[in-house]
């Protein structure tokens, strides 16, 4: 599996977005983007097809992971 990072620039978005894809067995995924949306960082997370995308702003994303990580402890 490989994570890219690319900048798209959807027509129905404000500017361009940073897409995260992964390749894997012949198959790019896009489960996420990243984009600016009224000078705020935000984050739209995608579900399967049929699925409901989760937005969030980016910092309380970028945030909740950095607890994760801390949840995890030295080990």
């Amino acid at each position: 599996m490989t994570l890219e990072i690319f900048k798209a620039f959807p027509p129905d978005s404000e500017g361009p977005v940073a897409q995260i894809s992964f390749r894997h067995d012949g198959i790019v995924d896009i489960p996420a983007e990243i984009r600016r949306e009224h000078g705020e960082l935000r984050i739209t997370i995608f579900a399967r097809e049929g699925g409901v995308a989760w937005e969030y702003p980016f910092a309380d994303f970028l945030a909740i992971l950095h607890k994760g990580v801390e949840a995890l402890g030295d080990d």
